[in-house]
């Protein structure tokens, strides 16, 4: 659900938190063409004097609302065409990433009576797609559809914590990697995975960036990176079907251990008081000298959350970055991208 925020909120976004409305305000009716003049004779303005900005118009939820859907677009396409006609120069448009200066992006809640209205900076949501619906493109080549969950963590990491996607030649290492999806988003990468798993791998390519896959059958809750990796690794995923406190011990011993730069971790939720199974690792999370995380229900999420991370580690000495032999095989078939789709998926 989207959440009209006041100046109480807190900058970082709640667990469960979809969108934010900083400063909304609610207008009245159920005629689109009559809620389009209201809507922009108040906030048009103001948005016209923004030297960058957009519109996202959006029903609480999407995914079951698809007439309250209907109706966010028409009444987009009214609004537009009233500032078209009020602002002719003042057109929405994004900054590029290079270019100095805000964004602000204008929202339209289309609800029940009437639609909620706000114009913030971006950097005051809590995700830069459209109601916090944030759909990621499929990849025929993933293994599995819980490759979205990766790619819309990794898009998070970017916009709410800064933190790079990953590049060449990151180390990696994936606890509970088969069928391989969250592998296969940072071998495309360039990246080189040791992919911890008993389970088979069905990975179909290594994409045109250099990276690979190294499978080891090894159980992911006793795996010692440093048998097979220098540490710290850049990155640490899990999507493991652990329980919350199987979890926190195992975040316990890799950040104790300073083994990883960055973390991925999905942690699956029980049937009942979610964020009661989550308070013991936020509080440990909070007390973790250096760790800069989120802890989110992404769009791709189901009863589970993610935790995304970076802490700040010095590089050890360990036993050698290749495999013990025998120990793994790498999966290096080519393959090429095709189109998105926008089904969503797990595991």
């Amino acid at each position: 659900m989207s959440v009209a925020a006041t100046e109480s909120l807190p900058p970082a976004p709640f667990i469960f938190e979809r969108q934010r409305l900083p400063h909304a305000r609610f207008g009245t009716g159920d005629d689109l063409t009559a809620l389009a003049a209201a809507l922009a004779a108040e906030a048009g303005p103001s948005v016209a004097n923004s030297a960058a900005w957009t519109l996202h118009a959006f029903a609480p939820d999407p995914d079951s609302e698809e007439s309250r859907t209907r109706e966010a677009q028409a009444l987009e396409r009214r609004i537009l065409e009233r500032m078209r006609g009020a602002y002719p120069a003042a057109w929405p448009h994004y900054r590029s990433p290079g270019e100095a200066g805000v964004t602000y992006i204008w929202q339209i809640c289309r609800v029940a009576g009437g639609a909620w209205s706000s114009v913030a900076p971006l950097a005051a949501l809590s995700d830069p797609w459209p109601g916090g619906v944030h759909r990621m493109p499929a990849d025929p080549l993933a293994p599995s559809r819980s490759y979205l969950k990766i790619e819309e963590a990794l898009d998070v990491m970017a916009f709410d914590l800064r933190i790079a996607a990953p590049r060449p030649p990151e180390s990696v290492v994936d606890l509970g990697a088969a069928p391989g999806g969250w592998t296969w988003a940072f071998v495309k990468r360039g990246c080189r995975v040791f992919a911890v798993d008993n389970g088979p791998l069905k990975l179909r390519g290594s994409g045109d960036m250099g990276g690979e896959a190294v499978h080891l059958r090894e159980d992911g809750l006793r795996f010692r990176p440093q048998d097979h990796v220098r540490t710290p690794v850049d990155w640490l995923l899990s999507d493991m079907l652990i329980a919350p406190g199987v979890a926190l011990g195992l975040l316990r011993r890799w950040i104790a251990g300073g083994w990883a730069r960055r973390l991925v971790v999905n942690l699956k939720l029980p049937q009942t008081d979610p964020l009661v199974a989550l308070a013991p690792i936020q509080d440990y999370l909070r007390g973790v000298p250096g760790l800069r995380f989120r802890l989110r229900q992404l769009y791709h999420d189901r009863r589970e959350v993610t935790l995304m991370g970076e802490l700040k580690v010095e590089t050890k000495r360990s036993k050698g970055e290749k495999p013990k032999r025998g120990a793994g095989r790498s999966a290096r078939p080519q393959g090429r991208r095709q189109p998105p789709q926008r089904k969503r998926g797990r595991r």
